[in-house]
């Protein structure tokens, strides 16, 4: 059978608490306490405890009775003397090691901050014994009486400010510190003393001090002989400059470890030749006046020759990487063209087989005649063109690599029965930037595009 039962089960009775035991159910109760008409739930609360009577004892019986936890209200004051008040069995304490704890408040543990030990009555147990600092007031012979020893046989000590011993001190192992400064009574014995770093406060007057490090002066480098390296003062900027003569200044490096060396205020003076082993920096390079003794030949093809000088020194053309010639003078006073016309530089062309310009021809078929003379920026110095009909035609040039709306440059061919037409000169040329385009058609309209009759139309460009 379960715990627990319903009462009045057909019709949904109440459930209550029971406890089956043996087939019967017991059930359970809460207690209450109080007087006549008022109920207090017993619970472990003030005001809710279960209130009781507890009837005088008779004496505990003889022997070791344990009677649980005792709250002591009050305790009789021990007589005078020794008392012994026997074992006291705690019942919540289990010893640890044989220690008893002892809870004391502040004024108890002030009474016990010094103990007085007034003698040891059995020796120590064997291993370690923590037994706190100690001061000892007098040490027995023979550890207070001085004398010869050996350092291994030695208690650690340490010694009293006013100690007069000889002490002796170890290497530690080659590495030493002391705090503070160290006095030298005595000469370093001979041969090599490795004494560390060395600060020298101050130097005589009129002694001259050379650094070699290991390098013998005046003697040729060996291996094992190693020179004192010098250090400079790094800075991404240049220092001040020392305000007197014989002030102390520092080699000044960047700070890749470069020295660095001013310009002198732009006159620098070298005693000896200068070779510069990388190349210049983009940009432009002042390297002064330059002497140069020898040129190698001149490449075949176009050779940038640059400025060109009479022999007192005067520009008289400069020579650009395109291949025009700028005249800049023509004689020794400096006087141009258009100042001295009887001065004025006679250039003529020496005839070659090299970079002469291109040409364009036209014949006309039986239709519009509609061609691109470049594909790319290039420049136009002369037309010609000549017209058989007896009515004039028209030519275009269109800066694209197809005709269209972008003309730079119209022209009429005149028209007559014995052959009409016009030749144009552009002595620094047109400049088409994307192409050059060519269009002639029979009527002037730009987008005109009456055919042209056969072999009636004689056309040339020359360009670039």
């Amino acid at each position: 059978m379960a715990d627990n039962f319903v009462a009045n089960v057909g019709v949904g009775g109440k459930t209550f608490r029971s406890d089956e035991i043996v087939g019967i159910d017991w059930p359970y109760s809460k207690l209450a306490w109080g007087p006549d008409g008022t109920a207090n739930e017993v619970d472990d609360a003030a005001g809710k405890r279960l209130p009781v009577f507890v009837a005088q004892m008779s004496a505990l019986v003889a022997g070791t009775a344990n009677i649980g936890d005792v709250d002591v209200l009050t305790l009789p004051a021990l007589a005078t003397g020794t008392n012994t008040i026997g074992a006291v069995n705690l019942a919540q304490y289990t010893p640890s090691a044989g220690r008893l704890p002892i809870e004391l408040d502040a004024a108890a543990l002030a009474a016990l901050e010094t103990i007085t030990v007034a003698a040891v009555t059995a020796a120590l147990p064997a291993g370690t014994n923590n037994i706190g600092d100690i001061d000892v007031l007098t040490v027995p012979a023979p550890l207070n009486v001085t004398g010869t020893g050996t350092e291994a046989a030695a208690l650690r000590v340490t010694l009293a400010s006013d100690s007069t011993g000889v002490i002796s001190v170890d290497d530690n192992a080659g590495s030493l510190t002391i705090d503070g400064s160290v006095g030298i009574t005595g000469a370093l014995p001979a041969g090599a003393n490795n004494i560390g770093d060395v600060d020298v406060a101050t130097i005589a007057a009129g002694t001259t001090i050379e650094s070699v490090g290991d390098q013998p002066h005046d003697a040729a480098w060996t291996i094992g002989n190693q020179p004192v390296m010098l250090g400079g003062f790094a800075s991404a900027a240049a220092p001040a400059d020392v305000s007197a003569d014989a002030d102390v200044a520092h080699l000044w490096c960047d700070r890749a470890g470069r020295l660095q060396i001013g310009d002198g205020g732009g006159s620098l003076t070298i005693d000896g030749s200068v070779s510069v082993t990388g190349a210049l920096p983009a940009g432009t390079n002042n390297i002064g006046d330059v002497d140069v003794l020898s040129l190698p030949a001149l490449a075949t093809g176009d050779a940038n020759v640059g400025r060109v000088k009479i022999t007192d020194g005067t520009d008289v053309a400069q020579v650009t990487t395109t291949g025009a010639m700028t005249i800049l003078s023509v004689d020794a006073n400096g006087d141009s063209m258009a100042e001295e016309a009887e001065n004025a530089l006679r250039v003529c062309e020496i005839p070659n087989t090299v970079n002469g310009l291109s040409a364009y021809s036209l014949l006309s078929a039986a239709a519009v005649e509609s061609a691109v003379i470049k594909a790319s920026a290039g420049k136009v110095y002369a037309i010609q063109f000549f017209n058989s009909a007896s009515s004039p035609r028209f030519v275009r040039l269109y800066n694209m690599t197809t005709d269209g709306a972008s003309i730079l440059w119209r022209g009429m061919i005149p028209g007559s029965a014995g052959a009409g037409g016009f030749v144009a000169e552009f002595p620094t040329g047109i400049t088409f930037g994307t192409g050059i385009g060519i269009r002639v058609t029979g009527a002037v309209a730009d987008t005109d595009a009456t055919a042209l009759v056969a072999n009636e139309i004689i056309g040339n460009v020359q360009f670039k």
